[in-house]
């Protein structure tokens, strides 16, 4: 299976915009006041602005055993 396009919604477009393509340096394809896509290889990640959802955290963690570090988005 091969994923062409995937759409996300935000209720703060800049905040993805700066951690996608500043902290991942995912290849910004294109944007507007309310959306952003990035190239991922052969798929494009879309991410549209809604107000109206409600935020939630995402906590990813590094699976070295070694390693405590921790990232939230």
């Amino acid at each position: 299976m091969q994923i062409k396009e995937l759409t996300l919604y935000t209720d703060n477009i800049s905040v993805i915009k700066d951690f996608y393509g500043n902290v991942l340096n995912f290849a910004l394809k294109s944007e507007s006041d309310n959306f952003v896509e990035f190239q991922i290889q052969e798929t494009v990640l879309r991410f549209k602005e809604d107000k109206t959802i409600q935020q939630i955290r995402l906590f990813f963690k590094n699976l070295d055993p070694k390693s405590e570090n921790q990232k939230s988005i």
